[in-house]
């Protein structure tokens, strides 16, 4: 079996402060009852650094903190797989991986619900990540956005894909934005050019998701979005 850590109701999870991999966190209950920066329910420093393996996130509920998962630096070749992430920030990436490098992070049907940006990339860090069929719903208001890359230096550090999402605003919030550029609608977003192999969101969505009770943080559907297309929208 892999090491890591499953099945506990915990107040935090700091890893790693050597180069790790191979690592699972899964099936945890994780609360935090402090958002204050840099209060995260996963704190990720030095992981997956290898790639004959993968270090993997998957199936935990997060809730009450300044973000979900903190990547703070040099964390890649890393799998976020159905999550429940209710924070300020779903997933706050401060850490530059590399353009070109092949070091493919997935953040992959999670569902999300924040009260600022869903995704906050700092530094260059979208490079190398794959983001599909998530829910990503925030309650912030503009410049806030579902996906918020505050620093991107040029063309080349770009996202590998983003599909398959859905996105929803119950605020002022944009749907992205990259630098100071704020994209208020999916269209508008879909029109700019930051994926490396295809278009920004082509098959994604703008609709609230029937989550059960996200107020505390019960991100269950209360149906299935298959008619809506977007069946395999986040965690499954």
């Amino acid at each position: 079996a892999e090491d890591g850590i499953r099945d506990y109701k915990v107040t935090g999870v700091q890893t790693c402060a050597l180069p790790i991999y191979g690592y699972l966190i899964e099936s945890n209950k994780i609360t935090i009852n402090n958002a204050t920066s840099p209060r995260s329910g996963i704190y990720l420093y030095n992981c997956g650094l290898d790639n004959t393996d993968d270090f993997k996130i998957k199936k935990n509920v997060i809730s009450g903190a300044y973000a979900g998962i903190y990547i703070f630096d040099r964390a890649e070749f890393l799998k976020i797989h159905n999550n429940y992430i209710c924070a300020v920030f779903g997933l706050f990436s401060r850490t530059y991986i590399g353009a070109g490098t092949d070091k493919e992070n997935e953040f992959l049907h999670n569902s999300l619900y924040t009260s600022g940006s869903c995704m906050y990339f700092d530094n260059d860090s979208q490079d190398d990540w794959d983001v599909r069929n998530n829910i990503l719903y925030t309650t912030a208001n503009s410049p806030s956005a579902c996906i918020n890359v505050v620093s991107r230096t040029n063309s080349a550090y770009d996202f590998e894909s983003l599909n398959g999402n859905l996105f929803y605003r119950s605020g002022t919030a944009n749907i992205g934005r990259v630098n100071a550029s704020t994209y208020s609608t999916l269209l508008l977003w879909q029109g700019q050019d930051i994926c490396v192999n295809s278009t920004n969101d082509p098959n994604s969505l703008e609709r609230i998701p029937p989550y059960q009770n996200p107020a505390n943080c019960d991100l269950d559907l209360v149906k299935d979005l298959t008619n809506w297309g977007s069946g395999s929208c986040g965690r499954s």
